[in-house]
């Protein structure tokens, strides 16, 4: 099992891909992609 700062370093290195916190809980962050905003990982 990767780390947490592993999993969002590793979506980081895809074209276009951001980090993103929508909801209160800032444990929750979400890996986006800019074009359409669509995400493709979320951490807690």
């Amino acid at each position: 099992m990767l780390e947490r700062k592993e999993v969002l370093d590793y979506g980081l290195t895809f074209p276009g891909a951001y980090l993103d916190m929508p909801f209160r809980d800032e444990n929750w962050v979400l890996l986006r992609y800019r074009k359409n905003k669509r995400s493709f990982a979320l951490t807690y």
